[in-house]
């Protein structure tokens, strides 16, 4: 338990110490005229969007667990909205481990079972960000070139990691080689976390029960993150920001890449930085991302709180519960 406490309070510094860089580095006067600009009727369109990633992110768990008959569509959907909810309001990214309780809670999967899904999910989406991430700067002349050498080095990583992952679920002997020879060339202090990482993997991979299954998720996991840069799009639509698609790319993967650093609750301060990084690699404004982040995170922020809120009313559930589950 210290180790986790320890944990959030380095979160909680991280999003105190950039909320108050963006406290002095940021022009608000310049950031409340471009919030006086926005059409906010166009946000109900926009809910639409993210629903809608929602409900692909829904679909793909059902690819992702044993036993799909005993978990319904919308099980699976409001699982989803559970884990992010506790998310939002707790620390550790502590809906990792609510979701995948709330489903055991409700249907005949294990927590195990759901747990390992989480976290091959997980790996899906990083290693597609990673390649993205390599896609989006490649494209970018005015960057310097170490910048460009490490999405090489990250596209590399990410490309292993899903070789690996498809391996793993296609041959769980042949990947098991595998492992034992990658700790072979490995030097001493690296076998151990690596044995661990690679094994963990492996054993997520078990959720995935056919390759077909596999494929599906591929291609839906594809599908997320085409629809996620396509979110981020329309937003800058509303904003009238004179970005392309390439540009939404950019952007849409350094606030993935931001909000997987340690923050307190919310992504606070992780997330607003990530959009002005992405701002700032595209040639935009620090001033103009702030007030776009500050709607993208408001927007999803009151969207998850009041779909979570109604998801646990509907369960019967409250927050101590899956609080509690965090503890067990």
């Amino acid at each position: 338990m210290p180790k986790l406490n320890l944990k959030a309070i380095l979160g909680i510094l991280v999003s105190l110490a950039l909320i108050i860089w963006l406290v002095f580095a940021i022009n608000w006067q310049e950031v409340w005229g471009h919030l006086q600009k926005i059409h906010y009727w166009l946000l109900i369109p926009y809910t639409l969007v993210i629903l809608f990633q929602f409900v692909l992110r829904a679909w793909r768990w059902q690819f992702l667990v044993p036993d799909r008959t005993s978990m319904s569509f919308k099980l699976s959907l409001d699982g989803l909205i559970i884990g992010n909810f506790i998310n939002y309001i707790l620390p550790l990214r502590a809906g990792e481990i609510a979701r995948p309780f709330f489903l055991s809670r409700f249907s005949k999967n294990s927590f195990p079972a759901n747990f390992a899904a989480v976290i091959i999910e997980r790996f899906f989406d990083l290693s597609l960000v990673l390649i993205l991430f390599y896609i989006s700067i490649s494209g970018l002349t005015q960057i310097p070139s170490w910048v460009t050498q490490g999405a090489s080095v990250l596209l590399l990583l990410a490309s292993g990691i899903l070789i690996f992952i498809i391996t793993a679920c296609i041959s769980r002997k042949y990947t098991q080689k595998i492992i034992s020879l990658t700790c072979k060339v490995l030097p001493s202090f690296a076998i151990k976390p690596v044995n661990s990482l690679l094994n963990g993997i492996l054993e997520g991979t078990t959720v995935i029960k056919s390759k077909k299954n596999l494929l599906i998720v591929i291609l839906l996991s594809i599908l997320i993150w085409l629809e996620t840069i396509f979110g981020y799009y329309a937003l800058l639509l509303i904003f009238e920001i004179p970005a392309s698609f390439t540009d939404a790319i950019v952007i849409t993967v350094v606030i993935a890449l931001a909000v997987a650093a340690p923050s307190a609750p919310g992504f606070i301060g992780v997330l607003q930085t990530g959009c002005i990084v992405g701002f700032a690699l595209v040639g935009l404004d620090k001033d103009l991302a702030t007030a776009f982040s500050l709607i993208s995170h408001f927007h999803m922020y009151l969207l998850i709180i009041v779909y979570g809120m109604i998801v646990l009313y509907q369960y019967g559930l409250n927050i101590k519960d899956l609080q509690q589950s965090k503890n067990d």
